[in-house]
């Protein structure tokens, strides 16, 4: 959904007295949605992370996550959505120090935090972390879950599971059109088309 506001959100819902008796939206307008801070573990055969529901920051909250003393991370920028002439797919940066990939981000947090054309993951191959931002809203965490436990509760997450609600709603504003563009400027990236499990 593009839009354009002075107080841009990336993710919306609909209250359930706005929904019609067959779950569907009966305006269009949603409203802003964050969610309360929760983790829970997943996994499968051969993976194992953390699903985190935040309420602030979600660069704020993967900084925290992220072992001090690594310095060396690559960046996937999975954008989703395209608005003017950048192109979809999966731009790939190699070999960041922490202090220039964090200044970036920092640069870009509104178009990271406000905006649903993406997903941005964090990797920190020393480590063998990663560490997703999703356009749900949603941070997921590869690597040592005992550690991100640890971190989290002192933080006062709750171990839950987290939810997204339906219907909801992604936006895309035109204000970040050109922040898109230009974040892309900063570093030479690698760029592949999507893979199937972007597109849902």
């Amino acid at each position: 959904m593009s839009l354009s506001s002075t107080n841009p959100y990336k993710f919306g819902r609909w209250p359930k007295e706005h929904l019609k008796p067959n779950g569907l939206p009966n305006r269009p307008e949603d409203e802003p949605f964050r969610h309360e801070n929760k983790f829970a573990q997943q996994g499968g055969n051969d993976w194992n992370r953390l699903c985190i529901g935040f309420s602030g920051s979600s660069l704020e909250l993967s900084k925290s996550l992220v072992q001090k003393t690594s310095n060396d991370f690559d960046l996937l920028y999975v954008l989703k959505v395209q608005r003017g002439d950048v192109k979809t797919g999966r731009y790939e940066a190699c070999s960041l120090s922490a202090e220039y990939m964090w200044s970036l981000l920092d640069r870009y947090k509104g178009l990271i935090e406000n905006d649903g054309r993406h997903e941005l993951w964090i990797r920190d191959y020393a480590q063998k972390e990663t560490f997703v931002i999703d356009e749900h809203e949603i941070l997921y965490a590869y690597g040592d879950l005992p550690r991100f436990i640890t971190s989290l509760t002192k933080q006062g997450f709750e171990e839950s599971i987290t939810e997204t609600p339906t219907p909801h709603a992604h936006h895309y504003y035109p204000e970040y059109d050109h922040p898109s563009r230009s974040f892309l400027e900063e570093l030479e990236w690698k760029h592949t088309p999507l893979k199937e499990e972007d597109k849902s």
